[in-house]
């Protein structure tokens, strides 16, 4: 256990970035559906206005 804490408090800025991309790459993932229904809605209100 001690060894993990040691590694954990040397490394733990790459650790936390890590983290925050894993993050950012799940919240991409699901909210991908809603971005693009966002951008097809704008796109044909874009082509309608046209």
């Amino acid at each position: 256990m001690g060894s993990i804490w040691t590694f954990i408090r040397g490394h733990w800025i790459s650790i936390v970035m890590i983290l925050g991309c894993l993050l950012a790459i799940y919240v991409v993932y699901s909210k991908r559906n809603e971005l693009q229904l966002y951008w097809l809605s704008k796109r044909e209100a874009r082509k309608r206005r046209s």
